[in-house]
């Protein structure tokens, strides 16, 4: 069993060390699309819920969200706590209304509910996640800059 959880830490950090580069040097991904805030929130509900996202809280300028961890059986086995709930990650769209149109930061965090009741938060540092949140707001971005 000791050799299994080497094993399994070894591949997670292995697999940490060889991410792909950032396509876009800021915190969160984010970019401005000159769209109005309340279409892209529309827009932003219906994918996430197409996608099977629970939205936990929406007004005009957050939308809050817990999307399914595709490997949340590792990420139970990795964070100690196998007969916990599964964790989750919990999305932030956030709008802001700015001249050129509507600001889209998307801010995300893994969720490991403990025995507790508790949640741990535990940062997402996979740069491909990051990558994948900023090229759908750039498309997102593009598809309205060409209307």
């Amino acid at each position: 069993m000791k050799l299994l959880m080497i094993l399994v830490f070894t591949v997670i950090f292995a697999g940490c060390a060889n991410q792909p580069p950032k396509i876009a040097n800021t915190i969160w991904p984010q970019a401005i699309v000159n769209a109005p805030k309340n279409e892209l929130h529309d827009r932003f509900i219906a994918a996430m819920a197409s996608a099977g996202a629970t939205i936990d809280d929406s007004n005009e300028s957050l939308i809050q969200a817990r999307i399914p961890d595709t490997n949340a059986e590792l990420s139970k086995a990795f964070f100690g706590c196998g007969s916990c709930a599964d964790p989750y990650i919990k999305t932030n769209v956030i709008l802001s209304s700015v001249t050129e149109g509507t600001k889209v930061i998307v801010q995300y965090w893994r969720m490991v509910p403990q025995y507790n009741g508790s949640e741990k938060r535990m940062e997402v540092k996979q740069t491909d996640v990051f990558n994948q949140w900023q090229q759908l707001v750039w498309r997102l971005r593009d598809q309205y800059s060409k209307k």
